[in-house]
């Protein structure tokens, strides 16, 4: 069997993200946006939408944590964590997101799944 490569960093990311969510306090969602044309907007945009992001989450005292967006020609799917759906959905309401598909991911694999 290979041997994991052991990177600190990550197994404390790892191993904070999993108290956090074994305890119950945090699910994980994936959030699809249809938003006609996102993949063509500059930098400087997707920073604006960044903040604006950040903002409402700052509102929302702790309870949505962005993870991270991946960007497509003509839509966004975003992982966040969060105590419930409402809160994913008021976070995007605050921000002015739409939503068109919020799905919980209960579980997540990787290629390291095969050697645990």
């Amino acid at each position: 069997m290979p041997r994991r490569i052991r990177r600190p960093e990550r197994d404390a990311a790892v191993a904070k993200f999993r108290d956090r969510t074994m305890m119950g306090t945090m699910k994980r969602f994936l959030i699809e946006r249809d938003i006609p044309n996102v993949g063509s907007l500059s930098r400087a945009q997707l920073k604006e939408l960044a903040a604006t992001s950040n903002g409402a989450i700052a509102k929302l005292s702790g309870k949505v944590q962005w993870v991270k967006s991946f960007i497509a020609a003509d839509g966004t799917f975003c992982i966040y964590l969060s105590e419930s759906e409402l809160l994913v959905r008021e976070h995007s309401r605050l921000a002015g997101f739409p939503i068109t598909k919020v799905t919980e991911v209960p579980i997540v694999i990787d290629p390291m799944t095969a050697y645990s």
